[in-house]
């Protein structure tokens, strides 16, 4: 992602910027195993854990996504955080009043 707006910037603005030093991270990063493939979970929260999230992000007047809600929604479903966030308009069946394909 960054490499594409760094390489944005150059193209479109004409920044004296390069985006090689990005790709360049990115290979010292993967050599040095601190990015890769993530880990397939092998738990689930505990209900205590969530309540503790629960309190966290009802206590924080800064918040202003309803976590509380997404994170309740996200255990419901099994879905993912972008499978959520992304969801547009046209994904509505507004006759069965659900997602399409639901």
């Amino acid at each position: 992602m960054i490499k594409m707006i760094i390489t944005h910037a150059a193209a479109v603005h004409g920044l004296d910027i390069s985006p090689e030093p990005v790709g360049l991270a990115r290979v010292a990063l993967k050599r040095l195993g601190l990015i890769g493939k993530g880990t397939e979970r092998d738990r689930r929260p505990t209900i205590d854990e969530l309540n503790r999230l629960f309190r966290c992000f009802d206590d924080n007047e800064r918040l202003t996504l309803p976590m509380t809600r997404i994170v309740k929604f996200a255990v419901a479903t099994a879905m993912r955080l972008d499978e959520i966030c992304r969801v547009e308009w046209t994904d509505l069946d507004v006759d069965r009043r659900s997602p399409k394909g639901y």
